[in-house]
């Protein structure tokens, strides 16, 4: 695991030239500065089954819409759903 101050862009750089092939990110700013960036192909969404009674949005406001496609859906038996799109 590694943790960084760069931009996005400069992330995605350093490790496409270390021939990096999958970067796992996790945090919701971390998430939606990529997505903002356009640097993302896959996305994989874990539900849990709890209705929140406040709470910050998943993805807070972008730019643009994002089109996904389903690629697979898994639940498990304690609950959780897990689902992966292409992000188009």
């Amino acid at each position: 695991m590694e943790h960084s101050s760069e931009t996005p862009q400069a992330i995605y750089k350093r490790l496409s030239e270390q021939r990096v092939k999958r970067i796992y990110l996790d945090g919701g700013i971390t998430i939606q500065r990529f997505m903002a960036a356009g640097l993302r192909d896959h996305l994989t969404i874990t539900s849990i089954p709890i209705v929140l009674a406040k709470g910050k949005p998943l993805f807070a406001e972008l730019h643009k819409d994002i089109p996904l496609t389903l690629v697979s859906s898994r639940s498990y038996p304690f609950g959780f759903v897990q689902t992966t799109y292409v992000c188009s």
